[in-house]
């Protein structure tokens, strides 16, 4: 779990961003951003310790989910807006 948000830190900061930043994809890059999300989501392998129920587990397994499920919307925002129809049938398989 370290590991995933040291890498996910390291994709946000290489673009400058906060981790917690809200992208506004009209006053960036968009190739830079596309490929900083893809980093993201390529990171995460599915639920953290899928096989555990243990309470000090569950808020850190819908944390890393929920950021995982925001890369996506947020990749395919920025597809769509800069109509990068070509990229968009990789990133629904995903």
């Amino acid at each position: 779990m370290t590991s995933f948000f040291h890498q996910l830190n390291q994709v946000t900061e290489s673009i400058g961003l906060p981790e917690t930043y809200a992208w506004d994809i009209t006053r960036l890059d968009p190739l830079e951003v596309e490929q900083a999300l893809e980093k993201a989501i390529d990171i995460y392998h599915g639920d953290l310790l899928p096989d555990s129920y243990d309470d000090w587990i569950l808020a850190h397994r819908e944390q890393l989910r929920q950021r995982y499920l925001g890369a996506l919307e947020q990749l395919m925002d920025l597809l769509v807006y800069y109509e990068l129809h070509d990229d968009m049938e990789s990133a629904i398989i995903r």
